[in-house]
C-alpha cells in the first residue's frame, strides 16, 4: 500500500478532501489503514508538490469518521 495523505475536510456535497503526498490518477481506489474500501479519486488540484485530492466515498455514513485519518492507494 502507498500512503496517499490525510483527510482534511468534507465538502458540502459529501466528498472527502485530502492533502496528498503525490498526485494519484483519477479513478484510483482508496483504502484506509485497515485496507477497507473508502472510495475513488474524483479530482486532483492545487500545487504539484502537495496537491489536494477529492474522493467520492463508497459509503456516506463512514466519511465523518475519516477526518484526520490517513488514506492509502489500493
Amino acid at each position: 500500500m502507498r500512503r496517499l495523505g490525510v483527510v482534511t475536510d468534507i465538502t458540502y456535497s459529501g466528498l472527502l478532501l485530502v492533502r496528498a503526498d503525490f498526485a494519484p490518477k483519477i479513478g484510483e481506489k482508496i483504502t484506509d489503514s485497515r485496507k477497507r474500501k473508502v472510495g475513488r479519486v474524483t479530482r486532483v488540484f492545487g500545487p504539484t508538490r502537495a496537491p489536494f485530492v477529492t474522493i467520492r466515498p463508497s459509503e456516506r455514513k463512514t466519511s465523518l469518521s475519516l477526518v484526520g485519518q490517513e488514506l492509502f492507494l489500493k
